[in-house]
């Protein structure tokens, strides 16, 4: 008599290990510290963020966070292949959540006196120029205070680097 034949769980439907879940913890409490820190100054009545633009706002938070993460792998990660598939992953969240981003570019340009995307600035010479220009920006947004015209630029200069990217990936 043969022994029953064992059936593999698919892949997705694994537990994940206390390190990724942990991880996945700490980039969600980002994604939610940085939102609340950037909608902290639209305190008073009238608001300049409606409900759509707050969902907007926080999904381009999410990206950008994610976005920085991702960029971090792909310097520290060997093979071409997890490269690639981190790659893959990135352009395609960024592909996702395009009208978000353009929703949130939108308001912030429109609503925010002074706050453009500075399209003089040069492009990055290199993908590496651009991964080090996106994670001084977002250590820069992360800082609680300051000003938040100047947020909102660095905001808008990490989505463009990220649509860059984003370009030249695609």
């Amino acid at each position: 008599m043969s022994s029953p034949r064992q059936v593999r769980k698919p892949s997705w439907n694994r537990e994940i290990s206390a390190t990724r879940r942990r991880e996945l913890e700490r980039l969600s409490s980002q994604k939610r510290r940085l939102t609340a820190l950037f909608l902290a100054g639209d305190d008073r009545e009238p608001k300049l963020f409606d409900e759509e633009d707050r969902e907007a706002l926080a999904v381009v938070f999410s990206v950008i966070v994610d976005a920085d993460f991702a960029f971090k792998r792909l310097a520290a990660l060997q093979s071409e292949r997890a490269q690639w598939s981190e790659w893959f992953g990135l352009t395609t969240m960024i592909s996702a959540n395009m009208d978000s981003i353009g929703k949130a570019k939108w308001t912030l340009e429109h609503g925010i006196g002074g706050c453009k995307v500075d399209r003089s600035l040069p492009l990055p010479k290199s993908l590496s120029v651009l991964i080090r220009e996106h994670s001084e920006l977002f250590k820069l947004i992360a800082k609680s205070g300051g000003d938040d015209t100047e947020r909102a630029r660095r905001v808008l200069r990490i989505l463009q680097l990220e649509l860059i990217w984003f370009g030249q990936m695609w």
